[in-house]
């Protein structure tokens, strides 16, 4: 079952009540909000801001909506049963959702739009791919695991009427969480309008480009001759099989831009929006506003993976040295300890940021992989990244000061709000955020597989000993069980 919620503009609270029927602990978080007025232990992130909801419980949690508006995702975040679709939406105007449905991360089933697509079979000619074979699905199977079999289908597609508009407004949302998609509808401009950090400057284009996790919020103008266009939405990485849509021809091959193999053609425009500035403008803070490359605290992260001690057949993935595991879910939530003076959290969390203090995360990626990155609570700046290079300093205000230093890759005048972005393989980005209230958040992986093995940051924000944080009674007596992992190894 899917649900969404739908809220009137000027609608600040929402209370939502979860009842759990599932036979195992299970949280929902909601993406893109922060917590200040609420408290943070309604984030719905167990084993961080709260206890999980027990099998065949409820729980009801609170969200201030307040400045908040379009498509969000929202998710369990316990465990791994997001990946038996326990993910949901929550959107006020149209929504396009696209999931990944399939037996295997690397490969997909189908794309589906609003729940609705088709199984779209290896086409012929199409045996081998960078000199490797492809399975039935088109697919490059991983060492060690056998080829599938496909069967096409022939279900509906989604169609969106226009009602003879002039113009409709669009909420693109990736939640595949795998791969990232490119959208393009045939004979129509698209002007960016948002992301999810909020409004931004509108620019058009012909293709947007949308990370895991992500939104993109697009106004079209209807001025094309009537008759179908096609919308489409190829994923942007390899392996890539299939056709993207098999609908009537488009009167001229010039009115497609985005091909089957997500590459776009070169009169085409294509728009990644992580990068467009914020409307209205809305500068990245500094700890002097004499020089705004500073802030009060600098975090050097870096994306990789390491054998497990306790699993020699599976790796673990990290963003600060160690792995965060799955099993912290079942354990006392992080927001719930108290610190004590000149305590310092073991990695991989990060503790002891005062409220207003501003902060860098330089991260840096070791895979040779894109790695989307959500950060939980209110959206933060994307200062700049970079392939397949290193980070020209030991931080930010190093980058401006050394001489010959590449930091014309930074931004620090109108930098865009994100919630999602992509870490470019080999390379690195750097994030700024403000801390405004007391919290706990999170960075982590938007790409599933390094998420389940532990690619999370935990983040404590404006508590410290000096400014300990008061949980309520309901919050901290909630039913739960008392969790000791056997080690400290990925399964525990």
């Amino acid at each position: 079952m899917t649900r969404s919620y739908e809220l009137e503009t000027g609608v600040r609270w929402m209370n939502p009540a979860v009842r759990s029927d599932i036979y195992a602990q299970s949280s929902i978080h909601l993406s893109g909000f922060g917590h200040p007025k609420t408290g943070p232990w309604n984030d719905g992130t167990a084993g961080l801001s709260q206890f999980p909801t027990l099998p065949r419980s409820n729980w009801t949690t609170t969200y201030d909506t307040t400045g908040n508006w379009g498509l969000n995702w929202y998710i369990d975040h316990t465990s791994s049963a997001s990946v038996d679709n326990h993910q949901h939406r929550d959107t006020v105007w149209k929504l396009l959702r696209m999931k990944a449905e399939g037996s295997e991360y690397y490969c997909y089933d189908s794309i589906l739009v609003n729940g609705k697509g088709r199984v779209h079979c290896r086409q012929p000619g199409f045996e081998q791919l960078n000199g490797k074979a492809l399975d039935g699905k088109g697919c490059i199977q991983p060492a060690g695991l056998p080829d599938e079999d496909c069967s096409a289908t022939d279900a509906d597609y989604e169609v969106f009427e226009t009602g003879g508009q002039r113009y409709i407004m669009m909420n693109l949302m990736n939640n595949g969480f795998e791969h990232s998609v490119k959208v393009s509808i045939d004979s129509h401009k698209m002007i960016v309008v948002a992301n999810n950090g909020g409004f931004v400057v509108p620019e058009q284009t012909d293709v947007v480009y949308i990370p895991s996790a992500a939104r993109i919020t697009v106004l079209v103008k209807l001025d094309a001759e009537p008759g179908y266009s096609i919308l489409r939405y190829p994923a942007k990485r390899l392996p890539r099989y299939g056709e993207p849509m098999m609908l009537p021809t488009p009167a001229s091959p010039k009115d497609v831009c985005l091909l089957a193999d997500a590459s776009t053609k070169p009169h085409c425009k294509t728009i990644d929006g992580q990068f467009i500035a914020p409307y209205p403008p809305l500068p990245p803070p500094a700890s002097d506003q004499k020089y705004p490359e500073r802030a009060d605290f600098t975090f050097r992260l870096s994306a990789g993976s390491q054998p497990s001690l306790t699993e020699p057949k599976v790796p673990e993935f990290y963003l600060n040295e160690k792995p965060w595991q799955l099993f912290h879910g079942s354990m006392t939530p992080l927001l719930f300890h108290r610190l004590d003076p000149n305590e310092s959290l073991d990695k991989p969390i990060i503790s002891q940021l005062p409220v207003g203090s501003v902060v860098d995360l330089i991260i840096e990626n070791q895979i040779n992989d894109t790695i989307p990155l959500y950060k939980h609570g209110d959206p933060a700046w994307l200062l700049g990244s970079s392939s397949r290079q290193s980070f020209p300093g030991k931080s930010v205000e190093d980058a401006f000061s050394s001489p010959g230093s590449p930091h014309m890759s930074l931004n620090l005048h109108n930098p865009a709000l994100v919630t999602v972005h992509d870490l470019p393989p080999l390379g690195w980005s750097v994030l700024r955020f403000h801390v405004t209230s007391q919290a706990a958040s999170m960075l982590h992986s938007a790409k599933l597989r390094y998420f389940l093995l532990g690619m999370t940051v935990p983040i404590l924000e404006g508590i410290t000993a000096e400014n300990p944080i008061e949980i309520p009674k309901e919050a901290l007596d909630r039913p739960h069980v008392e969790f000791e992992p056997k080690n400290d190894g990925i399964f525990g």
